[in-house]
């Protein structure tokens, strides 16, 4: 399968591309990045051809009101503030146990911020699902609930961990 990567801020994307595409893929652990969803839903539906179609698949914003810490407790709010939320922390998300002061800057979005950044650009949702469940151990105090399945300890499968969805260019 013939693929071609282009390295740019996703929110300026439109800029460098020559041609629409069939199908856009985003991954674990990239909307935190973006302060502008409905930007990023107009870069999609820009790159997408007719008939092409959005996939992605994320940490469900349930998590992000955690204390990765403390997991059993609302430590952020879940609605987007529209500020960046900032942390300092020592660690790293490698597998190399460095000790490494990070600076982190995120932001926070709704489930409803992310579909309505697709389908305010015109892209119909096809599926949304949600995942009592995380792919790899990838916070504090995490448990294997089954292969390949992750949870928190003192929480289980009781919140979202994941979610995807599949939006489609008319």
């Amino acid at each position: 399968l013939p693929a071609e990567f282009i390295c740019a801020n996703v929110l300026e994307l439109d800029r460098h591309l020559k041609q629409q595409y069939d199908i856009i893929f985003t991954s674990y652990g990239v909307l935190t990045w973006l302060p502008d969803l409905p930007r990023w839903g107009e870069v999609i539906a820009k790159a997408l051809k007719p008939g092409g179609f959005f996939y992605i698949v994320e940490f469900h914003p349930m998590l992000h009101v955690l204390d990765y810490h403390k997991p059993e407790g609302i430590a952020h709010p879940y609605f987007d503030t529209r500020e960046a939320y900032e942390e300092v922390f020592t660690g790293t998300y490698t597998d190399g146990g460095e000790d490494l002061e990070l600076h982190d800057v995120e932001w926070r979005h709704s489930i409803s911020d992310i579909i309505n950044a697709l389908t305010g650009q015109g892209l119909r949702l096809e599926y949304f699902n949600e995942f009592p469940f995380s792919v790899y151990n990838c916070f504090p105090d995490m448990v294997e609930a089954g292969e390949g399945r992750w949870v928190f300890k003192d929480i289980g499968g009781k919140i979202p961990y994941l979610f995807s969805l599949k939006a489609r260019k008319g």
